[in-house]
């Protein structure tokens, strides 16, 4: 058989047979794209720093695909109707989420819930761009959501979308006792109590955050080199500046053990291990 680029085989074996005119995997990055968004985000978080994002060099994968929005409700009816020849692992992949027995690439828990309906979604992103593609199949209901500016939450964007046209075919999200308002204010915890959260985690991603105590505060270093505080909103509960949307948790397994970090986001959860 005769040899084909990854955006030559997806052009005529996808593309093409969809309808999905304005998409396309980007082998030349010098290339000029009509239409194309131009992708901001704040080099200095906090700031108004904006910076233009542009690829220097081609890649491959999902952060070389150029689409839209149009082309993908062509994607996603594609699932109602299958017009494609059905892959090898597209059933098993659907399933469980991963990709040939790699990690999660549709969600941390693919085949979870929102609010009690099914729900397959992927979200991701690059420097000056971030998207969202949420289905709920028994509903054959979507969103779509790319933005090219990484201070906006698309998967936050979408599921206010699903709260809105869902209304009456979603469960009531429950009210956890533990749960503070993001309109919490910060209040003044001991140094002890600061202290004794400190420590290097690795997320079920693999991702190594440090939290130290620095001046009389908490903070924490991710692993993108971010160096931000952390305000106590109680003595287990802390609101990261400046992301006001997330809540880092400490808790104990055990009343003498040391503490486990849990990221609470508008996007799911994230465990980390000390």
């Amino acid at each position: 058989a005769e040899a084909k680029t990854l955006a030559e085989f997806a052009r005529e074996r996808v593309f093409q047979p969809l309808g999905m005119e304005h998409t396309f995997y980007q082998q030349d990055a010098t290339m000029v794209d009509r239409d194309r968004a131009v992708g901001y985000y704040n080099y200095r978080r906090g700031s108004n720093d904006w910076r233009g994002w542009t690829a220097n060099a081609a890649g491959a994968g999902g952060w070389n695909l150029k689409s839209c929005v149009e082309d993908l409700v062509s994607w996603e009816r594609n699932f109602l109707v299958n017009r494609l020849p059905e892959g090898r692992y597209l059933k098993e992949f659907l399933t469980e989420g991963t990709l040939l027995d790699n990690r999660n690439v549709l969600d941390a828990t693919p085949t979870g819930k929102y609010r009690g309906a099914k729900r397959i979604q992927f979200t991701g992103g690059m420097p000056g761009f971030v998207a969202s593609f949420s289905r709920f199949p028994d509903q054959r209901f979507a969103v779509i959501c790319l933005c090219n500016n990484t201070e906006i939450n698309p998967w936050k964007s979408a599921q206010k979308i699903a709260d809105v046209y869902l209304a009456d075919q979603l469960a009531r999200e429950p009210v956890l006792a533990t749960t503070l308002s993001r309109d919490a204010i910060p209040i003044d915890v001991a140094s002890d109590e600061l202290r004794n959260k400190t420590g290097t985690f690795r997320s079920e991603y693999g991702h190594v955050w440090t939290v130290s105590f620095k001046d009389g505060k908490l903070c924490n270093t991710n692993h993108l080199n971010e160096n931000y505080v952390l305000h106590p909103l109680s003595a287990t509960r802390f609101r990261p500046d400046p992301y006001p949307e997330d809540t880092f948790v400490f808790q104990r397994p055990k009343p003498d053990s040391t503490f486990l970090l849990t990221l609470e986001y508008d996007g799911g959860t994230v465990k980390f291990d000390r």
